[in-house]
């Protein structure tokens, strides 16, 4: 029973550890994603259960080392989860963020590569844009000295500097 739920724990902080990176990636979907955390939490609080019956029952079969790291990962598996909903619960369910909430910008030149997305290109609106003034107050425009084309450079030696992990789509329109 002790490598059953050695096994269980395993499992249970894989499906929510990998859930984020294989999303990622490109190698499952945002929904699958979420089914990842989903039966993460279930297979963790069922390798609780078993490690308690294995305590409470089979006490000879268990090793304080391994009943410790299963029950840190079955922990785990469940808390981050359960943290990320809790954190949802805490801000609106909105995709779109601007600074700019009566005239957001429009994003053009991603539109062609965003158009199979579950959630759309276009700003919501004045309910979005409401939510957004309540769940984030402090969200505001920064104002820099720097000329818009020095500010460009700018962004894009930072975007270039993050090594591969971002794409440049350049639309060219003046501000």
């Amino acid at each position: 029973m002790k490598i059953f739920v050695d096994l269980i724990s395993l499992i249970a902080v894989l499906l929510v550890v990998l859930a984020g990176p294989l999303y990622k990636f490109g190698m499952i979907g945002l929904a699958n994603a979420f089914t990842g955390f989903k039966f993460g939490v279930f297979t963790g609080i069922a390798a609780l259960i078993l490690l308690t019956i294995q305590l409470l029952f089979k006490r000879n079969t268990a090793s304080i080392g391994s009943a410790l790291i299963s029950a840190v990962l079955t922990i785990t598996a469940i808390a981050i989860p359960l943290s990320m909903m809790n954190t949802a619960k805490n801000v609106p369910p909105i995709h779109d963020i601007s600074t700019d909430l009566m005239n957001p910008p429009q994003f053009v030149a991603i539109a062609l590569l965003r158009a199979d997305a579950p959630n759309p290109v276009a700003y919501d609106g004045i309910e979005t844009a409401e939510q957004q003034r309540i769940g984030y107050p402090e969200l505001q425009t920064l104002r820099y000295d720097q000329t818009q084309p020095e500010l460009v450079a700018a962004s894009t030696q930072a975007i270039e500097n993050l090594a591969g992990s971002w794409s440049i789509l350049m639309q060219t329109k003046a501000l």
